[in-house]
């Protein structure tokens, strides 16, 4: 009933009583953002899964894997719209002044970052569709480990062509 009272304060409507809501007193937090790690739990929604049904990027994943899927695109379109220039995160009053956080643009945070990533090519709609068939996402990471771009096309190359000659009835060689 306090979490109705508050909901409607804030001008948000009542609650559903058949739907609700189930509040914890948060003794279960520290488990659950430790499997990643806090700074992941709050900035990388984009990579879970769901235990059950599916996440808004599932839809692209899925649409990425079979380009036939309209109902993922168009639900994956759906939520895109609906966030489009929507802050999803956001400092509660007082906590930054609370922590000593100072303000900074993100122009002036991608300046500071002391990122090492190192840009090795680019792989078309077409080969991460079948690297995604394939299962094979940690393969390709791991050739851009050990053999830079290089493996990577090559294996790339190598996928597409695969397709390819499936789609021909082309014997492979062994």
């Amino acid at each position: 009933m306090r979490w109705a009272a508050c909901c409607v304060r804030a001008g948000l409507g009542e609650p559903s009583r058949l739907h609700g809501i189930k509040l914890d007193d948060g003794s279960k937090a520290a488990v659950y953002v430790s499997k990643w790690g806090l700074e992941d739990e709050m900035t990388k929604g984009h990579t879970k899964k769901s235990a059950q049904g599916e996440t808004p990027f599932d839809f692209l994943r899925s649409h990425l894997a079979d380009s036939s899927d309209k109902q993922a695109l168009a639900l994956f379109k759906e939520f895109a719209e609906a966030f489009k220039g929507k802050r999803q995160l956001h400092w509660s009053p007082g906590l930054k002044k609370h922590f000593a956080i100072g303000d900074a643009s993100d122009e002036e945070l991608s300046a500071r970052m002391d990122d090492c990533a190192v840009f090795l090519g680019i792989i078309t709609v077409e080969q991460w569709r079948e690297v995604l068939r394939a299962d094979l996402r940690g393969e390709v990471l791991q050739l851009a480990v050990a053999g830079g771009w290089a493996a990577v096309a090559l294996f790339l190359e190598s996928l597409v062509r695969r397709k390819s000659d499936k789609s021909r009835n082309v014997p492979r060689e062994t």
